[in-house]
C-alpha cells in the first residue's frame, strides 16, 4: 500500500462489510467517514412524479406568459389596458388547457399500460415457449449467464405474476405494481402550479399596484428572476452540477425573451 494511504483503524477498525475503509490523504480527497451507509447517502434522490410535473407546470407557467405579456407591452406601446386583460385571460386560458391536456394524457397512459399488461398476460398463456425465447434473448444481452437465464425462467413458471412482472419490466418498461396514475391530481397540479406561475408576470400591472409601465416592467423582471433562481436551487437538491443548473435555468428563458421582444419590436414597427 502507498504511503499517501491509510486504513483507518479508530475505534477498533472501521469496517464495510469486511472492507477496511482506505482514507487518501491528499487534500483534494472528500471526507466521507461521517456517513455511515454511503453506498445509499452519495445518491442523489429522485423527485416523485407531483413535484416534477408542479414544478415544469409552475416554469411553463411563468415563462410563457412573461413571454405573451412581453409581447402585447411591445405592441400596444405598454399601455395597461391592453397587458392586463390579455395577459389574464391568457393565464387562465393557458391553465385550463394543461389541466385538460394532462387529464387526457393520464387517462391514456393509464388505459395503454393496461392494455399491454392484458396483452402480455395473454401471450405468456398463448405463447409461453416464444415467451421465455424472448426473454432469455433479453436476459442474455445484460450479460447473465446461460445457466443463470435459465434459472430465472425456471423460477418464474413457478409463480404466473412473477413472471408477468419479469416480463413486463423488461420488455415493456412498466412495473405491474406501481398503481395507476390519478388523472384527478395530475390535472389539478397542473392546473394550479401553471396558474401560479403564469400569475407571477402579471401581478405588477394589477390596478393596485400599478404606478407607471416602466415600474411594473422592473418589477415583473425581477419578481420572474427570482422565482426562476429559486426553481433552480430547488432543483439543484436533484442535480450535482449547481452552476449548470443555475445558468440553463436563467440563460434560456432569458433567450426566449429577449427573441418574443425582439420580434414583436419588429412586427410593431413594419406593421403598426
Amino acid at each position: 500500500m502507498s504511503e499517501s494511504c491509510r486504513i483507518d483503524t479508530s475505534s477498533g477498525g472501521r469496517v464495510y462489510g469486511s472492507i477496511p475503509v482506505i482514507h487518501s490523504d491528499t487534500s483534494s480527497s472528500t471526507d466521507t467517514s461521517h456517513r455511515q451507509t454511503p453506498w445509499k447517502d452519495e445518491h442523489d434522490s429522485k423527485p416523485s412524479q407531483d413535484v416534477r410535473g408542479g414544478v415544469n407546470y409552475f416554469c411553463d407557467g411563468l415563462v410563457a406568459n412573461t413571454c405573451i405579456l412581453i409581447a402585447v407591452a411591445v405592441l400596444s406601446d405598454f399601455d395597461v389596458t391592453w397587458v392586463l386583460p390579455i395577459s389574464t385571460v391568457t393565464l387562465f386560458a393557458l391553465a385550463g388547457s394543461a389541466g385538460g391536456a394532462e387529464w387526457v394524457t393520464t387517462i391514456l397512459q393509464n388505459e395503454n399500460e393496461l392494455r399491454e399488461f392484458e396483452s402480455e398476460k395473454m401471450h405468456l398463456q398463448q405463447f409461453p415457449q416464444e415467451e421465455e425465447t424472448h426473454m432469455s434473448h433479453l436476459l442474455s444481452l445484460w450479460g447473465l449467464s446461460e445457466e443463470t437465464v435459465d434459472l430465472i425462467n425456471r423460477d418464474t413458471k413457478k409463480n404466473p405474476k412473477l413472471m408477468l412482472w419479469l416480463h413486463s419490466k423488461f420488455e415493456l418498461g412498466l412495473d405491474i405494481d406501481s398503481p395507476p396514475a390519478s388523472p384527478f391530481r395530475y390535472s389539478l397540479t397542473a392546473f394550479l402550479c401553471f396558474s401560479v406561475g403564469a400569475a407571477v408576470p402579471v401581478s405588477p400591472w394589477l390596478p393596485w399596484v400599478y404606478s407607471s409601465p416602466a415600474t411594473s416592467l422592473h418589477f415583473t423582471a425581477i419578481l420572474v428572476y427570482l422565482c426562476l433562481f429559486f426553481v433552480s436551487l430547488f432543483t439543484c437538491t436533484y442535480t450535482r452540477n449547481h452552476s449548470k443548473t443555475i445558468g440553463r435555468q436563467l440563460i434560456i428563458p432569458s433567450v426566449g425573451f429577449i427573441i418574443v421582444g425582439v420580434a414583436a419590436a419588429i412586427q410593431r414597427s413594419v406593421f403598426m
